[in-house]
């Protein structure tokens, strides 16, 4: 491409004050004994190269004193350029992104469209939370053609000297070498979850079926095998026991269902909600001895409290880790089910990790520490509610407060938006997922996948793909307004 976006970042002047004699059949600079020794003048800010004088051309010494005030023979200076590849003597790069408000419905803008004002080109390592990343034809930085790379490139002021073009090859080649292995390829870790999943009413039997991938989920099926981690609730048992508590619901499913939904991609299921004691004691032991032999990850949960007390873990590419922490947080239940006391794990019983007093300092030992990515993964709120009420928001503020970067909350059933808190993102609900039969029940029916891409430990690119529960089935629901719903919940959360 080789447009020009900025220039003069850095200069170095060579020459001699006094003494120099040029030689205009022959295009060369001699330096005569009379120049003075000299020193370097190379302001460099932002290209992170270093020179190597003491291998410079013979004759060329770099001057003292202020360069400013010198005159000069000959000027080396540094601009960028864009380009998919590198160009001749680059010594360093950048990626660029272009810029939206974090609840901005775009996922990724033509090259051709982007101008001078909108989108706002930023540096990917300047890149933070209010503002979010949108891809570029479809591709983020770190993907083959990615067009948006900044090259800081040396560039030569002045008539040809006999191995300075050697010289600076050496040097750029060197320089470029040291930006990649300090600053390899950015890799993108893409981050997705969805809401509540209760595989029963015919869906299990669906996905189990002849053509089951294809006919529950269709085009979604996609979407869930694309993200590196994936995260939902499992709002359900999985046992044979007829053994059911009082309850409004009590919700069942087969192993075999649970590892062909684990196989759509899960790779953490949140469990400390108020279905898995569905079926009791023996219940919630024979799901968490299900969890553990389909190898699919969880925290939160355990024979006793004890047991309870941990947190997942994942390493990111080139370092670092993601942490998700699961609680159980929601309300005594209509029909007088509470949580707090019938699910909780306690000394000797198994059960969830609740929020509160007694396991607060544990929930804060795992937030306040600054060695990861930290995911809060809460079952809390009120069912059928469009909106959080001020407890619950106070609620899932406390855990940012601790240190939490992402909160993604369930319970309520319906999409609720989300806020950006001091530094850190909530979703106060993300509704049902797999759960059929809620044609008719509020907008039980909309619901969606959110996307993340972490980079560097820190979000940098948030999206949200519509979906719908269609019965028994899952389908895409682009342009049917629940992306649109979802923004304006988020806008007046955020507000």
């Amino acid at each position: 491409m080789g447009r020009i976006i900025r220039a003069d970042a850095g200069s170095l002047k060579l020459g001699c004050v006094t003494g120099m004699k040029i030689y205009s059949a022959v295009p060369f600079i001699l330096f005569l004994a009379s120049c003075s020794p000299s020193t370097l003048y190379w302001p460099s800010e932002g290209t992170g190269f270093i020179p190597d004088y003491s291998s410079l051309p013979r004759g060329i010494r770099p001057m003292e004193g202020d360069a400013t005030d010198v005159p000069a023979d000959l000027v080396i200076s540094t601009t960028t350029v864009l380009s998919v590849d590198a160009p001749e003597l680059a010594i360093g790069r950048e990626f660029l992104v272009p810029t939206a408000d974090w609840r901005d419905l775009r996922e990724s803008v033509s090259l051709a469209d982007i101008g001078d004002d909108d989108p706002v080109l930023v540096r990917l390592t300047d890149l933070a939370l209010p503002e979010k990343m949108l891809a570029v034809d479809g591709k983020y930085p770190g993907d083959d053609g990615y067009p948006l790379v900044e090259w800081t490139i040396l560039s030569v002021d002045g008539p040809p000297f006999s191995g300075l073009e050697a010289w600076l090859t050496d040097e750029a080649a060197r320089a470029l070498e040291a930006d990649r292995s300090l600053r390899p390829d950015p890799r993108m870790f893409h981050l997705a979850a969805v809401g509540d999943i209760m595989p029963g009413r015919g869906f299990g039997e669906l996905l189990l079926g002849p053509d089951g991938v294809d006919d529950a989920l269709g085009d979604v099926a996609s979407l869930l095998a694309a993200p590196d981690l994936l995260i939902g609730n499992l709002e359900t048992a999985v046992t044979e026991s007829d053994e059911a508590v009082e309850k409004s619901y009590n919700f069942k499913v087969s192993e075999e269902v649970l590892d062909a939904v684990v196989a759509l991609g899960f790779d953490f299921l949140h469990l400390a909600n108020n279905h898995g004691w569905d079926y009791g004691e023996r219940g919630f032991r024979d799901t968490l001895d299900a969890l553990n032999r389909t190898g699919v990850g969880y925290s939160g949960v355990g024979t006793d409290i004890d047991n309870a007390r941990f947190a997942w873990e994942r390493k990111l590419p080139g370092g670092g880790l993601i942490r998700v922490l699961s609680l159980g947080a929601y309300y005594t239940e209509r029909n007088g089910f509470d949580g707090s006391s019938a699910a909780a794990a306690g000394e000797g019983k198994p059960g969830v990790l609740w929020d509160s007093p007694v396991n607060e300092e544990f929930i804060r030992s795992i937030l306040v520490r600054d060695d990861a990515f930290t995911v809060v993964t809460v079952h809390g709120g009120y069912e059928w509610e469009n909106e959080p009420r001020n407890d619950v928001k106070a609620l899932y503020h406390r855990y940012v407060d601790w240190g939490a970067d992402l909160v993604l909350a369930h319970h309520p059933h319906v999409l609720q938006g989300m806020e950006f808190y001091d530094g850190g993102l909530i979703a106060y609900s993300l509704g049902n997922f797999i759960f059929p039969g809620m044609t008719g029940w509020y907008t039980g029916e909309e619901t969606g996948i959110l996307d993340f891409r972490l980079y560097d430990g820190r979000i940098v690119g948030i999206d949200f793909h519509p979906v719908r529960i269609d019965n028994i089935r899952l389908r895409r629901a682009e342009g049917e307004g629940i992306d649109d719903r979802f923004r304006g919940m988020s806008t007046e959360l955020d507000s």
